[in-house]
């Protein structure tokens, strides 16, 4: 459905299924002329836009956390990956219940703009429509008929920006949320037009006698926004009488539609306006999912349990202790580690590594959190004891790896910048490997002997196999 049609319909689905909806009982004073009610309901407009842009961006940041979260735990170290994994559990649902929350509040936020856009360009119009003439069209008598006289006039008094002059302090205020507990006090958008007819001799208020030479008669025409009262009946003094008054609604769209749908407004408003930044220690502090991860990850208690007394306590210091109190700590502990950790990520290019901080295109962080679980199965399946055959030896797996938290991560293997390969196997896996092939070498020796000595002696030396030399009862034997 395109974006047009779409908003059409929720235009729709909210200009008729508003009943259920209550006002606001309080009211911002009435705004007095058409152009203040438009600035008024512009105001009202650039919140709507800006809240939707706050939220925008507020989901957009959450996301890249949430990301963030994910490539770094797993790619990270065991304390590391440990540490992160409540905060990535708890994030993850998180940032799916703000998506779906703003996905709703962002329709009531665009129906009502739709609402503010067009009560906007009512009240223009009534603006930019709204004159009066300053001098009557006339015709003058002859003494015997006015047939014969030309029309002159009218002159109508200009339509000039000094016009929407008189913004007052209601009219000019922000709008914040308490500006949503109220209603607007917009006025109906409305024009009123009449016209005006006098018959006078010379001036008005000078009743004209009959078709006498100085005789007048005069009409003036008025379209404004201001109910102009009820229409005269007689023409008597030759003042000017009002007649034909009538009353043109330009909309469908109400200030009572408006008024009625800012309690749903205001619930959506405050929905983006509250949404949590998933890089504060605060959103998660005292979410019980989290409390309950850190429980059992760091107490061994079993899902279930009841967060109280003396284990309520230790969670809560762990939380302090691991993620930190304020959110300076929280940047310290997690966050600037977290960028500061190395990853590898697929690209279009071949596998590459950088900063976390640095995956900052939507390719390279999901290379690096494919990256992750991959590189994870194939480093157990190498070292898989079902596949000594195809194993390599513990130097060439080390030297595979090209960043510290790689290296870090597999057994057996150091990191140190200043030598080259930087990852290679730590001195007491070294020492332990070379044993290990020295002891196959003698193994291989001693299956030669074995066979030999097993070998009957041709000259009749001896008659029997010798026992092999490891053998644990060879003493007893000989």
């Amino acid at each position: 459905m395109k974006l047009s049609a779409a908003l059409a319909q929720l235009l729709f689905i909210t200009l008729y299924s508003t009943a259920a909806r209550t006002p606001p009982s309080d009211k911002r004073t009435d705004c007095k002329t058409a152009f203040r009610c438009a600035h008024r309901v512009t105001n009202l407009e650039n919140y709507c836009d800006t809240t939707l842009k706050h939220a925008a961006h507020r989901l957009e940041t959450n996301s890249k956390a949430v990301n963030k979260l994910l490539s770094g735990a797993s790619g990270a170290a065991d304390d590391m990956a440990i540490a992160l994994a409540p905060l990535l559990a708890t994030a993850t649902t998180k940032q799916q219940n703000q998506l779906t929350a703003a996905q709703t509040a962002s329709g009531e936020i665009l129906m009502q703009l739709q609402h503010f856009s067009a009560m906007r360009a009512q009240y223009y119009a009534i603006s930019n429509l709204s004159t009066t003439t300053t001098a009557p069209a006339t015709i003058v008598g002859d003494g015997t008929d006015y047939a014969t006289s030309a029309v002159t006039g009218p002159t109508w008094k200009a339509i000039t920006p000094a016009e929407c002059d008189g913004l007052d302090a209601e009219d000019r205020a922000e709008v914040t949320a308490a500006t949503l507990s109220k209603k607007q006090g917009l006025a109906e958008s409305a024009l009123y037009y009449h016209g005006q007819l006098a018959c006078y001799a010379n001036n008005p208020n000078s009743p004209c006698t009959a078709a006498a030479a100085s005789d007048k008669i005069g009409v003036k025409i008025t379209v404004d926004e201001a109910y102009p009262g009820n229409d005269d009946t007689a023409l008597a003094g030759g003042n000017f009488k009002r007649f034909g008054e009538n009353k043109v609604v330009t909309e469908k769209i109400t200030p009572d539609l408006i008024d009625n749908n800012t309690t749903s407004l205001a619930a959506a408003a405050s929905t983006l306006e509250n949404l949590q930044d998933l890089t504060k220690i605060a959103s998660y502090k005292q979410d019980a999912l989290f409390q309950r991860l850190v429980a059992i990850i760091n107490f061994g208690v079993p899902p279930g349990s009841q967060l109280t007394g003396n284990l309520e306590r230790q969670v809560k210091s762990a939380i302090d202790t691991t993620y930190g109190k304020t959110d300076d700590e929280f940047q310290d502990k997690i966050w600037k580690p977290l960028d500061a950790q190395d990853s590898n990520y697929y690209s279009s290019s071949g596998v590459k590594s950088d900063k976390i901080k640095s995956l900052t295109s939507t390719e390279k962080m999901a290379g690096a959190i494919a990256w992750g679980p991959i590189n994870k199965s194939r480093d157990k399946q190498s070292m898989s004891t079902g596949n000594l055959e195809k194993k390599k030896d513990l130097s060439t797996v080390c030297k595979n790896h090209g960043t510290r938290d790689d290296c870090k991560g597999e057994k057996g293997c150091e990191f140190d910048e200043a030598k080259t390969p930087n990852c290679f196997p730590k001195p007491s896996e070294s020492k332990k490997e070379k044993k290990e092939e020295k002891d196959a070498k003698t193994d291989s020796k001693c299956t030669g002997k074995e066979k030999k000595n097993a070998q009957m002696d041709a000259n009749g030396k001896k008659t029997s196999a010798r026992i092999p030399v490891f053998s644990s009862i060879r003493t007893s034997l000989w």
